[in-house]
């Protein structure tokens, strides 16, 4: 079997280099870094369950940054209506209080010019 090389360079993992269309030839040489796949596969095989619960940690933390986000968002409209309406019913209270304090006002003035119309003899 004819190992593939680059110029007269022996790669020993032949996969990657089949893929690229590199010629055969012979040699000595240790593997340049993207011909060890063999090596990066058996690496990713070795560790599948830990790459798997590190990428599916950080997706969960993703979308629960984007949904803490879109809630403080929300929130945020929220109290801002609440602040709206609130200001509306005090200032509807407050118009109701002024509106008995005028009565009130206009009844005691009533009162006064009933007091002196009697002593006055009207």
């Amino acid at each position: 079997m004819q190992i593939p090389t680059l110029g007269i360079a022996e790669l020993k993992y032949p996969t990657l280099c089949k893929i690229r269309g590199l010629r055969t030839g012979g040699g000595s040489f240790d593997p340049p870094f993207f011909c060890q796949l063999n090596s990066d596969m058996e690496l990713i095989t070795e560790y599948w369950h830990q790459l798997l619960v590190l990428v599916g940690g950080m997706i969960v933390a993703i979308r629960l940054e984007s949904e803490v986000k879109s809630l403080r968002k929300d929130l945020d409209n929220m109290t801002k209506e609440l602040n709206r309406r609130d200001t509306y019913v005090e200032t509807v209270k407050q118009r109701s209080e002024i509106d008995v304090l005028n009565k009130q006002v206009s009844s005691i003035w009533e009162f006064m010019n009933k007091l002196r119309d009697r002593f006055n003899g009207h």
